[in-house]
Formats: structure tokens, C-alpha cells, sequence
């Protein structure tokens, strides 16, 4: 039994390893720098609900782009702070903003994607970035999105843009989207045959071709998803719209909790909505719990087996050392891929308990669900 676990930690970081340097030479092949000749109008679109503390950081970094052919759009989602008061003073600052109220919430839908729809109603531009509020774009934001959908012939691109926090705990959290780059999407496999199942993005840079929202008449074929980012990027690649991963910690960066509490609740709810809930899943489901918590006290066990080896020689060495090379590998590379995503090393080196958090938001935001509970956002239930 000691030397299958062992075997186990070692396939994984193999796995682990092969995946995460493979992507990362596919996100930097993606960064070749190619002059743009294509000057069509973007527009930026900010769904805004009670963000009165971070709006004007985000709009005023847009009016900053390089890239000076666009709109700004801004959707005022029925905030119930000061939002309404700070965005029309950005609208007065620069002429290419534009305040929209939004509708009063229709049925059958959910906040921020019918606050989208509306947004894409409103907008003008050849191509669309929606971005969040709480976000930050580097003046080579717009610039950067638009090079990679011209020179890819694409119709959406997302990445993760830099991830910024002040408590250890809540970036560890947020450290789990390691898990899409480290141990589950082949980036090379899904660019080029666009499968839905390694589709996936973050709605923090979602960058469109507005055909491609046209095909698909807006957002109203998913009014009401949980998961919005990642279902759009699934509805790209299956209707035959190609869509791309890439880096984007160079291209803007993003607090997206200050407390652990929001940020075991937002993950969870994100986690809770990429997956379909059947019966029949749920033994499948208890296998990647069981083999992540495996994996997360990894660490501790391979202490273990090198104790017992020097108290009694007689042991064999090899459990051991597969589960010593293993436990390198992984966390090794899930370290790695963690710097290169912008995480500070004291983010990046928390991997077991990056682990031991996604298993708990995995099996409590499952709970959640189908118990029918659902999940508060912006002060809205999400069932």
C-alpha cells in the first residue's frame, strides 16, 4: 500500500511537471510582439455593483492605454453605495467614458450577466473587453488583448492577470486557479483541436469579438450560469469560434478578496458552477478529493518514510524515494507556475495547503447545491 501512494505522488509530479512547463511555452509563444495594423474601435466594458472603494483606480488606468481607440463603458448595476457618484465624476474626466444605468434585474437572470448583456447592447466597438472593477490595467492592456486575437485569428481570449492581496491565507486561496495550468488543461491540446472540456478563463479579462457575441445573440443563451467566464469560453469553442489562454500578469493585476471568508465563498461558488452535478459523478468526485488530500499531506509522509528508513535500515529505501521525487516535482512545479503567474514565493510555496482549501470548497460549495442553499453574491442569491 506505502509503495502504491508512493507511485501515486510520483505520477502525479510527473504529470505535473510535463503539463505546467508545456503551457508555460505556449503562453510565452503567444507573447510575440507583432506591430498592429488594425486600429478598429474596442470597447471596455465595467459591470459595476457596489464598487464605490476601487472604480476610480480601474477606469482611470483605462483612460491611460496605449491603445487610444476606444470606449469606456461603465454599467451601473443598481449600486447601493456612492458607485453611481464616482463613476459619473471618471465620466466628466475623459470624453471617451460612458455612464450607463442599468434595468432592474429581469427574471431569469443573474446580475452581472444581464448588467453584460446590457453592456454589449450599449457598446460600439468591433471588439469588447469586459473587465472587472477591482481590477488594474497596465497601460499595454487593450494593446496586448487585441495583438493576441488578430495574430491568433481568435474570437476570445482570457488569462490570469495578476493576483494582488495583503493576507497570506486569501492569496492562498486564490492560489487554486494554479490547479487549471498545473494539473488539468494541456494548453497545446485545446488551441489546437478547441475542446469545450479545457476551455477555460477569468472574467477579469474576457476579450471578444463582437461576431462572436453576435453568433451567439449576447449572453442570453446563459442568463443565469453560475460560472460565466468559463461557460462563455465553452460556448466559443463550441460554435466553432476559437478561443485562447494566455498570460496576462504583464498586462494587468487584481485584488479579488480582502477577507477569506469572501474568498472561500466566491471559489467556491466559481468551483460549484464549472462542474455538472449528477449521481453518478459523485464516486468521481470522492477520487480527486481523495487523491488531492493525498497529495497535500504528501509532504509530511514522504518525513515520515525517510524517518522510518533511519531508525530501522532494514526497510526498503525505494517508497521512499519515489515519494521524495514525486512531492519535488509537484510542488516543484506548482511553484514555478505560481511565480510565473505573478504569485509572490510565500503564495507560491503553499501548495499542500492550496490543496487541503480547493478539497474544502469543492466538497462545501457540492453541500451548498444540492442542498439547495445556494450562494449569496452582491448581496443577490445565486442558486
Amino acid at each position: 500500500m506505502i509503495l502504491l501512494y508512493a507511485s501515486l505522488i510520483l505520477v502525479v509530479g510527473l504529470w505535473a511537471t510535463l503539463l505546467s512547463i508545456s503551457n508555460r511555452k505556449v503562453m510565452e509563444k503567444l507573447k510575440k510582439n507583432v506591430p498592429l495594423t488594425e486600429k478598429s474601435l474596442v470597447s471596455v466594458a465595467i459591470p459595476v455593483r457596489n464598487e464605490e472603494h476601487c472604480i476610480e483606480a480601474c477606469v482611470s488606468s483605462l483612460i491611460e492605454q496605449t491603445y487610444g481607440n476606444i470606449e469606456i463603458l461603465i454599467l451601473d448595476d443598481n449600486s447601493t453605495d456612492n458607485t453611481a457618484s464616482e463613476v459619473h465624476k471618471l465620466q466628466d474626466r475623459d470624453p471617451r467614458v460612458r455612464v450607463i444605468r442599468g434595468k432592474a434585474l429581469k427574471q431569469g437572470w443573474r446580475g452581472k450577466l444581464y448588467a453584460m448583456q446590457q453592456l454589449y447592447e450599449n457598446s460600439k466597438g468591433e471588439y469588447i473587453l469586459f473587465t472587472d472593477a477591482d481590477t488594474v490595467h497596465n497601460p499595454n492592456s487593450v494593446e496586448y488583448g487585441l495583438g493576441i486575437i488578430i495574430n491568433e485569428h481568435a474570437s476570445m481570449v482570457s488569462g490570469y492577470p495578476k493576483q494582488k492581496g495583503k493576507h497570506l491565507w486569501v492569496q492562498t486561496l486564490v492560489s487554486a486557479m494554479l490547479f487549471n495550468t498545473v494539473l488539468y488543461v494541456p494548453l497545446w491540446l485545446q488551441q489546437k483541436m478547441q475542446l469545450a472540456t479545457f476551455s477555460m478563463a477569468i472574467g477579469q479579462y474576457l476579450f471578444l469579438k463582437r461576431t462572436f457575441l453576435e453568433d451567439i445573440d449576447g449572453f442570453t443563451s446563459l442568463p443565469n450560469v453560475i460560472c460565466d467566464d468559463v461557460i462563455l469560453a465553452r460556448t466559443c469553442t463550441r460554435t466553432a469560434h476559437k478561443y485562447v489562454f494566455a498570460d496576462m500578469k504583464d498586462a494587468l493585476s487584481c485584488q479579488m478578496f480582502s477577507t477569506f471568508k469572501g474568498g472561500f465563498e466566491g471559489l467556491e461558488r466559481s468551483i460549484t458552477g464549472v462542474l455538472t452535478f449528477k449521481a453518478y459523478m459523485v464516486p468521481l468526485m470522492v477520487l480527486v478529493a481523495s487523491v488531492l488530500l493525498a497529495c497535500a499531506v504528501a509532504p509530511l509522509a514522504t518525513v515520515a518514510m525517510l524517518i522510518a528508513v533511519l531508525i530501522d535500515p532494514a526497510l526498503s529505501e525505494l517508497p521512499f524515494l519515489l515519494m521524495a521525487g514525486g512531492t519535488l516535482l509537484l510542488f516543484g512545479s506548482w511553484t514555478a507556475t505560481g511565480l510565473y503567474h505573478g504569485f509572490p514565493l510565500k503564495v507560491a510555496i503553499q501548495g499542500p495547503i492550496a490543496f487541503v482549501f480547493v478539497v474544502a470548497m469543492y466538497l462545501h460549495g457540492y453541500y451548498r447545491k444540492v442542498s439547495g442553499k445556494g450562494f449569496m453574491w452582491k448581496g443577490r442569491t445565486i442558486s
